[in-house]
């Protein structure tokens, strides 16, 4: 497991839409995807899981990653909530 925190910086936050389109990207990893904020944590596959989160703009996040490729994949996924833009 490897796990690293980062902060939303999105001015919108991680809303609906945006949440949808990172739910599909994390489709394509074999590894599991959380995300941890506070105590409540969210699969990251599951938009529904990750909107509970209410992930807004200065949210600090952790992302965990479990599985053969996990460094790998958490490299990418938070260069990918890094760059998320509306």
């Amino acid at each position: 497991m490897v796990e690293q925190k980062i902060q939303i910086k999105n001015k919108t936050g991680m809303h609906a839409s945006v949440s949808a389109q990172f739910v599909a990207y994390t489709h394509q990893f074999h590894d599991e995807i959380y995300l941890v904020k506070e105590n409540q944590t969210a699969n990251a596959k599951s938009l529904l899981n990750l909107l509970m989160l209410g992930l807004d703009c200065g949210s600090e996040v952790l992302v965990r990653v479990e599985g053969p490729t996990e460094e790998k994949t958490l490299k990418r996924v938070l260069f990918y909530i890094e760059n998320i833009d509306d």
